[in-house]
């Protein structure tokens, strides 16, 4: 079957909070989508009045049953908040926290058209959310739609931004191709595009520490139960292995005469990794290791949220990202 939105499933990282350790790995708690503060916490008025840039990390998920790889995955901002405030994103890595982050990431958002266009126009006017975010760029793929939601009916469309100028805080923009639709200020939202590639599980080249055994073909993901993990074989016999994760610990234990598929708990029926048959070679012997990495069918998203001094309070106050892409 080929993937539909029910496998698309949004995850927290490990670590949720306002400190230097926030983020860091993908956990088994999802974020149901629409949800009051499934993402951002309430904004309180000592965080209004003095202002203040929050981060959350996130992991887009391609939870599909048949591993089957989500193919030019796109993320883009489908609509930026109605408050005062601007959340934007950018992408991360499997293990990064809110220590690495810089200031100086590339940022993805997008904002409202500000003038009506009609089909066949190759430029459009955005009014962004601040030019000094800078989140829409000459040479960037960018969406415009009318739709209000990401599954919602209207139209949408992908063009390349062969130039962007900013006059304040709104961005004008050159198209490679004129406009199929026309679209109003009113419903129009053009957003930047994070190209995230192909979205599947990833295993590292096995590595042997043995006088006489080896290794040979691959080891195989599951886009459920796979996650970010350094992994340690560590023979007991000839024949027969421990497998410890260096966060899981102690998962339990393998053969080197049959197919290795060690269940995650989280995910029940689901395999953390598969060994096949035959992939041992040689001779092994007590104390012997093969080790390897893998890392989940998932996108690293970091959103920040920027609170200006003064802000008004707003209740309602939400953003939507929206992810694209085809069943490989």
């Amino acid at each position: 079957m080929p993937i539909t939105p029910s496998d698309i499933k949004w995850y927290k990282s490990l670590t949720v909070a306002d400190a230097a350790a926030n983020g860091g790995r993908m956990s088994n708690v999802q974020s149901p989508s629409g949800i009051k503060n499934n993402i951002l916490p309430d904004i309180t008025l000592a965080e209004r009045n003095a202002g203040m840039t929050r981060y959350r990390k996130m992991f887009i998920k391609v939870a599909n049953g048949e591993n089957i790889a989500l193919a030019n995955a796109r993320v883009f901002l489908q609509l930026p908040t109605p408050g005062e405030d601007s959340v934007t994103f950018f992408p991360g890595t499997q293990r990064d926290t809110q220590a690495a982050i810089t200031g100086s990431e590339r940022l993805y958002g997008g904002g409202r058209l500000n003038a009506n266009v009609a089909a066949g126009a190759v430029t459009v006017a955005v009014l962004t959310e601040g030019a000094a975010l800078n989140c829409i760029r000459s040479g960037d793929t960018i969406r415009i739609t009318d739709k209000s939601g990401v599954s919602a009916a209207g139209n949408e469309e992908f063009r390349i931004a062969t130039e962007v100028t900013y006059a304040g805080d709104i961005a004008t923009l050159t198209l490679d191709a004129p406009l199929d639709h026309g679209y109003t200020s009113a419903a129009g939202m053009v957003a930047s595009v994070y190209l995230a590639g192909d979205v599947e599980t990833a295993v590292s080249s096995p590595q042997a520490t043995s006088a006489a055994g080896g290794v040979s073909g691959a080891i195989a993901g599951d886009s459920v139960g796979t996650v970010e993990q350094d992994w340690t074989l560590t023979f007991t016999s000839a024949t027969a292995f421990n497998i410890v994760g260096d966060t899981a610990g102690n998962i339990g234990s393998g053969n080197v005469g049959g197919t290795t598929s060690p269940i995650n708990p989280a995910f029940p029926g689901r395999p953390y990794f598969s060994i096949p048959a035959g992939f041992f070679t040689g001779t092994f012997a007590a104390g012997d290791t093969v080790t390897f990495t893998t890392s989940p069918a998932a996108i690293p998203l970091w959103y920040r949220q920027i609170v200006p001094a003064g802000a008004s309070a707003i209740s309602g106050n939400r953003v939507i990202v929206g992810l694209d892409g085809e069943s490989a």
